[in-house]
């Protein structure tokens, strides 16, 4: 038997939409928050431009619902160092962005929900991006209770040493509910939101102990100058080895405006592994994937490249 050689690239032309309403990927599926959802992804490197990522589980109905009764449906969930969002929304209830691990940059994007809906021990910069509550629950021990608060974030950093966090730069906080700015998923999290303009959906507490309630600190720590500038930095909070410059084919700097003007309407490039609607018929995955990418057909036609060897997605000009 002749010996497959798995690194040859298959290469097939398709057009695409510039429009993150126009290119959906939805599916309707709640469970575990690591593995549910439309997408997973678990490759390095990897770019979304203009994508929206919805799950629709919980969002069937107008009214509200009791707070046990929504579930956890990510829209996705990041299991993966090095990946980069452009323009991008995700849409959802509880735990709608899951970024569980590794550093990303999230910039121009939208995210909705109401519950621990940006979670995760992940290291992260949100950067100019829109953050909607919805007001989603209401209090099941009361018939016809009112409307309860969510949690924005729930971040799980789980040591002085460890370096995860969510930064928040430059955002604007809107919706139709209320909420906490977030809750302590762990013992040491680490969330901050620096030039945001918060509109009158955040609760006066602003923030929850959840389960620490009685171990919060003594004391209040004032972040120096020094400290804020490392945080909100991506070169040195999640770029220091300079991965977003290095991204595979020359995708620019996206620190440089011109540049990142340049990526959007020049250079696209989006590396995935696909699980979600498809993750228990993985022979259709292709087959499928195709039948997805062939109703991008908005503007300039595309190239997909696909590694055979990692089960990854390349597309770009």
């Amino acid at each position: 038997m002749a010996t497959i050689n798995y690194t040859v690239w298959i290469s097939i032309y398709i057009n695409h939409g510039n429009n993150p309403s126009e290119v959906i990927i939805q599916y309707n599926d709640a469970g575990e928050a690591h593995s549910c959802g439309p997408m997973l992804v678990n490759a390095e490197y990897f770019v979304a431009i203009n994508v929206t990522f919805k799950n629709s589980y919980n969002n069937i109905t107008s009214s509200l619902v009791p707070y046990k009764e929504v579930k956890v449906a990510p829209s996705i969930v990041l299991m993966v160092d090095k990946a980069w969002f452009y323009g991008c929304s995700f849409i959802s209830v509880q735990d709608t962005l899951t970024d569980f691990v590794g550093r990303h940059y999230f910039k121009n994007c939208y995210i909705e929900g109401a519950i621990d809906f940006i979670w995760g021990g992940g290291q992260s910069i949100y950067e100019k991006c829109v953050i909607y509550v919805k007001g989603m629950t209401r209090n099941e021990m009361v018939e016809g209770g009112a409307m309860l608060p969510g949690f924005i974030t729930a971040q799980g950093r789980q040591s002085e040493q460890d370096t995860s966090g969510f930064v928040f730069k430059y955002c604007a906080i809107k919706g139709d509910g209320t909420a906490f700015l977030g809750r302590a998923y762990r013992g040491y999290s680490r969330v901050v939101f620096y030039a945001t303009s918060m509109s009158n959906v955040i609760v006066p507490q602003g923030w929850d102990a959840w389960l620490n309630k009685g171990e919060e600190a003594a004391w209040e720590k004032n972040l120096s100058a020094t400290d804020v500038d490392f945080l909100v930095n991506p070169k040195t909070f999640i770029d220091r080895d300079s991965w977003i410059v290095t991204l595979p084919y020359s995708l620019v700097s996206l620190y440089s405006p011109s540049s990142i003007q340049y990526a959007i309407h020049n250079l696209y490039f989006l590396r995935i592994t696909l699980i979600g609607v498809l993750r228990k018929i993985n022979c259709f995955i292709l087959i499928n994937v195709f039948k997805f990418l062939y109703k991008l057909n908005k503007c300039n036609l595309m190239y997909l490249t696909i590694s055979i060897l990692q089960y990854g997605f390349y597309w770009f000009d």
